[in-house]
């Protein structure tokens, strides 16, 4: 359910889900309104509900998807985006409680989807494909 009581239908789920503090935290992208956003699950996926609004642009010139979301050793999380509209470049957002979100950062990085992994000494790892010219081809 959207935050208005209106049932929200969504597309894309790119990144994986995320065990945090007795929940499942799942990160998607899609909509009219070409947004990504965070649900959450207490009763392991049996149900869902709306948590918050990770990016979103009201003119709708940059869209945010495949949001791969982690935590950023610190308490609190970060999502990685893909975007259209903004270059193709990376997006991240921070938030300390999943309910709200930093305004996007822009990255001069370019590639999707993104993988990000909280390393066990509290360094983030992010790897990604590379789809753009010039191409590599590995034999």
């Amino acid at each position: 359910m959207a935050p208005d009581g209106s049932k929200m239908v969504w597309g894309s789920v790119r990144g994986r889900p995320l065990w945090r503090q007795n929940e499942i935290l799942l990160s998607l992208y899609g909509g009219v309104e070409r947004r990504s956003v965070l649900l959450a699950s207490t009763d392991l996926g049996e149900s869902w509900s709306f948590r918050g609004l990770i990016a979103q642009d009201p003119s709708r010139k940059v869209i945010y998807q495949e949001p791969a979301l982690c935590e950023d050793g610190q308490g609190g999380l970060v999502c990685f985006m893909r975007t259209t509209g903004a270059d193709g470049r990376l997006a991240t957002s921070r938030s300390k409680d999943g309910v709200y979100w930093s305004q996007p950062t822009f990255h001069d990085l370019i590639g999707h989807p993104f993988h990000p992994l909280l390393l066990s000494d509290g360094r983030l790892l992010l790897t990604y494909g590379y789809r753009h010219e010039p191409y590599v081809l590995f034999y």
